[in-house]
């Protein structure tokens, strides 16, 4: 951020917050959905025997832990995925 306001030549004390906006650089949650997608597409290119596809499928036996469940790997690639299409 630092840098970034560096380059559009302005100060804290000017109170811009959105300064990476105006200099066209793509927000953090895009670019960390981008990568997972990509991880996804190459694991599910490999074939059905790779350790990748297995670990996607893993179920672990015994007690779940209390609380809220934690969203799977494999469902929130799928969900971007789908949402990608649309």
């Amino acid at each position: 951020m630092k840098m970034l306001r560096w380059m559009y030549g302005v100060t804290r004390l000017d109170k811009i917050c959105n300064v990476g906006g105006s200099l066209g650089v793509p927000d953090i949650a895009d670019k960390m959905q981008e990568s997972r997608l990509r991880w996804y597409g190459h694991v599910k290119k490999r074939p059905p025997d790779y350790v990748g596809n297995f670990i996607l499928m893993l179920d672990l036996p015994g007690r779940k832990p209390r609380g809220r469940q934690h969203k799977a790997e494999r469902c929130s690639a799928e969900e971007e995925k789908e949402m990608q299409c649309c």
